[in-house]
């Protein structure tokens, strides 16, 4: 997930990510396909001051990230807002950190709600073009019937030349 959710924001011009792993040989693999920068996760908590969004997805059993963690990245942002990310289940990122001022935490039911509301938008789109989609059907069905009556052209219904006269 945390490699296709990198790839997605690389595709759409992120210029500069930083990998965080537990393990610098897959943090520096993983860099290295978005020509992207490897750290241990030792250093996530100072990274975060200088981050604009995390995205965190491990297969941790407890938290990786604590409202401490982020108290003290916060301190020094100097209110620039710190979007996160938590795609990881169970979660990595602890939940009060979204009270924090200038820290906006999303988790996979936040997203899941996402979807679903584009899913209904997208459904009340399609219902919107159903008359105007029926309307060029019917002119289309039309013009196709005046083709059986020029002279040369091919009767759809019988598949052989139209006669004439």
């Amino acid at each position: 997930m945390g490699e296709l959710a990198l790839k997605h924001f690389t595709s759409q011009g992120v210029r500069q990510v930083v990998i965080v792993n537990r393990t610098m040989e897959k943090a520096e693999k993983l860099a290295g396909q978005v020509s992207g920068r490897a750290e241990p996760l030792s250093e996530l908590g100072r990274l975060l001051g200088d981050a604009d969004i995390l995205i965190s997805s491990t297969s941790a059993r407890d938290f990786i990230l604590r409202v401490e963690d982020v108290e003290k990245a916060v301190a020094i942002r100097k209110g620039r807002p710190l979007f996160m990310v938590d795609i990881a289940v169970p979660r990595d990122i602890d939940p009060k950190i979204d009270r924090l001022d200038g820290v906006f935490l999303y988790d996979i039911d936040d997203l899941a709600g996402i979807v679903e509301a584009n899913v209904q938008e997208r459904k009340k789109a399609a219902l919107a073009m159903e008359p105007l989609i029926a309307a060029q059907i019917t002119k289309f069905s039309e013009w196709l019937q005046t083709l059986g009556v020029v002279p040369g052209h091919y009767c759809f219904e019988e598949k052989s030349p139209c006669r004439t006269g």
